[in-house]
């Protein structure tokens, strides 16, 4: 099954963006390709009984809350990222100004994406589930981790280490990016 996912708009998107994610394939585009900014950390578990064990979806806000100062430190702010997935498998990547091009791979029948270099190396490979209105992209929380230490960010810092910890509790926990659709 797919992912769920939490964010943390308001209560209302909030539960209505989790019970979007539980239908998963009966609302989700075939596709991924679009533009997508980024607007806020995100949460997604890999089946509604973890989501419930983690306490639900008001666990999941406070999750993110947590984790929005350790963004912003990395310079990662609503508008500061943006994803342009072409129907050629191409895409390109603006990170706070800078723009970076590649190539990529989504299974919508596992929710795996891999981006790769322009050459083909592969770079990381994510969860993403998508709607019509938003992109998730998640990693387990160590690969969250050592992606903000190749961008340049400490390994000292106790909001990632805490997420690391919080997601070694439940197994299937991802942490990562939250887009809007352009």
């Amino acid at each position: 099954g797919g992912l769920t996912n939490g964010s943390s708009s308001d209560t209302n998107s909030l539960i209505g963006g989790v019970v979007g994610q539980l239908v998963g394939g009966l609302v989700a585009p075939k596709t991924i390709e679009g533009t997508w900014v980024y607007a806020e950390p995100t949460i997604q578990f890999e089946s509604e009984n973890l989501l419930a064990k983690a306490g639900g979806a008001m666990a999941t806000e406070k999750i993110i809350e947590k984790a929005k100062p350790y963004y912003e430190k990395m310079g990662i702010v609503k508008g500061s990222v943006a994803i342009e997935l072409n129907s050629d498998n191409s895409c390109t990547y603006t990170i706070n100004g800078n723009t970076y091009d590649g190539t990529y791979v989504y299974n919508k029948e596992t929710n795996v994406v891999e981006f790769n270099s322009p050459y083909g190396m592969k770079i990381i490979s994510a969860y993403a589930t998508v709607s019509s209105k938003n992109l998730a992209i998640s990693f387990d929380a160590t690969k969250l981790l050592t992606l903000f230490q190749t961008l340049g960010a400490s390994s000292s810092n106790t909001t990632i280490a805490s997420l690391t910890t919080l997601s070694k509790s439940f197994t299937g926990m991802k942490v990562g990016f939250l887009f809007d659709k352009e």
